[in-house]
């Protein structure tokens, strides 16, 4: 029992107080601290060894005078000692630490409100004393005071940007967007009205006005990251993948931190402009720079699947399937892994193997059942493959008519692919019924044509087999 006991309190001291300082970290972090403040954790580690010191004299005390069992009882309390005092001590200096950032708060709205009864017609009192509130959530009373600056100052471009901010924390994004336009207005180079603008643009997807204003930030602070970002954010979204790729290029030459994303970005501003090339150095460039804490995150599982889509492109079969492997070995989640294993199979397709590619699509219609292409797909290679060990007419039709669901009979490709499924089965009459309709959809002379051939073998009773 006695050992029990030495177990528990030694136990008790190595793991309880780590467990305490972890949780208080947790409470106090977002609380302000500055160098030499007494707070629970510094003040922790200096009142616990003084209890254990305490216990420490008091054991030497008792074992001169041979009190053994008083002795065992000191040691039982004295983590317990410990903890209560650590309580204590967190209880009373958090209460200081948070009261801080309040006190500092009330002594600059007494220090601006002293100023303005002082001079009271000073705008720039009362757009200080508006800043404090508004970084404060006082909203109404920050909006009050930028509009006495403005009532003072028709054309004080801050208070005119403060108010606005306010505004938009409150929600109300025209009187917000008003106020920057005349900030903006009163002052052409007031970046700060010109980015809450931009955000506004950008966030509501009128990109040419938000590519103005960031634009305009540039010119005016040409390192500007901030703006630089959205800037390319807005000409990649909007389809101007040429200026992204500028912007992109600017932001690596300033090499920030996260310069291996800015690879993967200008690397898919070129993929889509069909640079294929160059998509495929700056997706190797990302894979290469990567630090190791993103060799977990999505963006490296993209970078894999997307390099080896601009090689299937290329016909680079094998570096695509080597890429595409590489993303799916990362266990992406269910529904891109689907995509992962669509776009494998297309490329075992392209090379003759289908085997590889039913085994693909296969998988991509299990991880996701609402992938209709998938599934069409994969119907498609079941009722056309040469060798008779694969084709499997029946299933083809279950799995093109699920296809044909999902899309809701409007998609001749599926239609298609359906009735060349039916015919695989031997039912022709189907076949011929379904051939038509796709037929009858919206489509290319290109699509149609061998559509009709389709539907002529059909009619003569024959299926197809081209793989």
């Amino acid at each position: 029992m006695k050992k029990l006991t030495w177990a528990f309190s030694g136990l008790l001291l190595l793991v309880g107080l780590p467990i305490l300082v972890v949780l208080e970290a947790m409470l106090f972090g977002g609380a302000q601290v500055h160098p030499g403040d007494l707070t629970p954790v510094n003040t922790s580690m200096i009142a616990i060894p003084l209890v254990w010191l305490g216990a420490l004299i008091a054991c030497l005390v008792e074992v001169k005078r041979r009190r053994r069992e008083r002795l065992m009882w000191f040691y039982r309390l004295s983590p317990f000692a410990a903890v209560g005092v650590h309580l204590v001590v967190t209880v009373l200096t958090s209460a200081s630490i948070h009261s801080r950032p309040q006190r500092a708060h009330d002594e600059a709205i007494a220090k601006y409100t002293a100023a303005i009864q002082q001079t009271p017609t000073v705008a720039e009192n009362y757009v200080a004393r508006g800043n404090v509130q508004s970084r404060w959530g006082q909203h109404d009373r920050a909006i009050a005071d930028f509009t006495e600056a403005i009532r003072l100052d028709p054309a004080h471009s801050a208070a005119y940007y403060g108010r606005g901010f306010a505004f938009s924390l409150k929600d109300d994004t025209t009187r917000a967007l008003a106020d920057y336009d005349e900030a903006i207005r009163t002052n052409p180079n007031n970046v700060d009205a010109r980015r809450q603008r931009g955000f506004h643009y950008r966030d509501q997807k009128m990109f040419d006005q938000a590519i103005a204003d960031f634009s305009a930030i540039i010119r005016a602070e040409p390192a500007n990251v901030d703006a630089r970002t959205n800037l390319a954010f807005c000409h990649k979204t909007k389809g101007d993948f040429a200026a992204a790729i500028v912007d992109y290029t600017e932001l690596i030459r300033l090499s920030q931190d996260n310069e291996h994303l800015l690879y993967f970005s200008r690397a898919d501003a070129y993929l889509q402009k069909g640079d294929v090339d160059a998509a495929i150095a700056d997706y190797s460039e990302f894979i290469r720079i990567s630090p190791p804490p993103s060799m977990a995150s999505s963006h490296l599982t993209e970078a894999y699947s997307n390099r080896g889509a601009a090689y299937a492109r290329k016909r680079n079969y094998d570096q695509a399937i080597a890429d595409f492997s590489a993303a799916l070995d990362r266990k992406p989640p269910p529904l891109p892994a689907a995509g992962y294993h669509s776009q494998r199979g297309y490329v075992y397709a392209s090379q003759g193997n289908t085997a590889a590619a039913i085994a693909d699509y296969t998988e991509a219609a299990r991880l996701n059942p609402n992938d209709a292409d998938a599934g069409s797909l994969l119907a498609w290679h079941l009722a056309t493959a040469r060798d008779e060990k694969l084709r499997d007419g029946p299933k083809a039709v279950g799995y093109a008519q699920k296809a044909c669901e999902i899309s809701e009979w409007k998609n001749p490709w599926h239609l298609d692919r359906l009735a060349v499924a039916h015919a695989a089965a031997g039912n022709f009459e189907e076949a011929v019924k379904w051939e038509q309709k796709a037929l009858e959809l919206p489509g290319s002379e290109n699509e149609k044509t061998p559509r009709r051939a389709r539907l002529d073998l059909f009619k003569q009773q024959k299926a197809i087999s081209i793989r």
